[in-house]
């Protein structure tokens, strides 16, 4: 009886992950959010999905009113993961509320804090930990931390792009640089220009010229980019 309503919500996801990443079409992810059932904006996928549509077009109260009919406080999701108050602050530094921004941002923190104390080597806590205190604007901190993440993480890339996003706001642009161009480099398929356009985490790069390079490299890219030639 649920089947129908299952594979339409998966669809609906598949069709938005492919907008963003593989079309880079804010207006086509918008248009299949609007389509999908009700459920989806439950699911830590939805809900990822559409912080990341909702932010990019720069629309911070939807971005709050989908975090609100949210029934957890932390995300699990490769494209949005953590805890939900990065996001809200996100959202309220994006509407000029910068003491709102502080106050999620800082509730975020105690709360990743807390979960480390039983998980201490898990990396992903302290790469939420180190975005945080880049948002902060507690550098130092969050170099330490995602220091420690990079170190739990030696065997395997993390999926995300946190380690890079929190580089990148700490102002250590190079480094960022060199972590997504060895991305490049072993997984070139998982940085569609799409992808790179719509992704949050590149912003503070968009004016490198290593980003503008890797950028076109992906745009004349059939593997990479459906405009390709």
């Amino acid at each position: 009886l649920h089947y129908p309503l299952r594979r339409q919500r998966q669809m609906c996801i598949r069709d938005s992950i492919m907008a963003l990443e593989w079309w880079g079409d804010l207006d086509l992810a918008h248009d299949t959010l609007q389509r999908a059932p009700s459920t989806v904006l439950t699911m830590d996928w939805g809900v990822a999905i559409a912080l990341r549509t909702y932010g990019q077009r720069e629309e911070p109260e939807k971005m709050l009113q989908v975090l609100q009919g949210f029934p957890g406080n932390w995300l699990s999701s490769n494209m949005a993961g953590g805890p939900v108050g990065i996001f809200s602050g996100i959202a309220h530094q994006m509407a000029g509320r910068k003491n709102a921004a502080r106050i999620e941002w800082e509730s975020a923190l105690a709360q990743t804090k807390a979960r480390l104390q039983t998980e201490p080597n898990n990396s992903d806590l302290h790469t939420d930990l180190a975005l945080l205190q880049a948002l902060l604007g507690q550098k130092s901190e969050a170099l330490q931390s995602i220091k420690i993440a990079d170190e739990l993480n030696r065997e395997f890339q993390p999926l995300d792009f946190n380690p890079i996003w929190v580089l990148g706001l700490v102002g250590e642009l190079e480094a960022a640089m060199d972590q997504l161009e060895d991305r490049e480099i072993t997984r070139a398929t998982s940085l569609p220009a799409g992808g790179l356009k719509l992704n949050r985490a590149f912003d503070p790069l968009r004016d490198h010229p290593r980003f503008q390079a890797m950028l076109k490299r992906a745009e004349t890219d059939p593997k990479r980019s459906p405009h390709a030639k």
